[in-house]
């Protein structure tokens, strides 16, 4: 099942805003978040999202990408489907730069709080 939700967190993270991800999927802002709130859309409307935040469209469904999958084999619609090789590289990068960013926040936060110390 699809889970478009997380287009707002996946944009928060990269810093990039939902008017320039309508602009990208050529629908109105209005539009972007009609189909978030409804969880609702076309397979190219989700592809043009996800070439403009870099991550596989699968991270919309949950099968690629996503923490449960500790295997490479997904389920997909009642079929199996491997990932192929340039996905896993996607996800592994797309959590990387997430990591990095957390990483950045926490070292900012421990440099305010020795300084609330002295």
């Amino acid at each position: 099942m699809v889970n478009l939700i997380r287009i707002k967190e996946i944009a928060k993270l990269k810093r990039i805003t939902i008017r320039e991800l309508a602009m990208a999927a050529d629908i109105t802002e209005q539009g972007l978040q009609r189909l978030i709130r409804t969880n609702s859309t076309t397979v190219q409307t989700i592809d043009l999202i996800a070439k403009k935040l870099g991550v596989p469209v699968g991270v919309f469904f949950g099968e690629a990408c996503a923490p449960e999958n500790d295997s490479a084999a997904v389920e997909v619609q009642g079929g199996a489907r491997q990932m192929a090789h340039g996905e896993a590289a996607e996800c592994a990068e797309f959590y990387s730069e997430v990591v990095k960013k957390k990483d950045e926040q926490i070292d900012r936060l421990l440099k305010i709080i020795e300084s609330c110390k002295s």
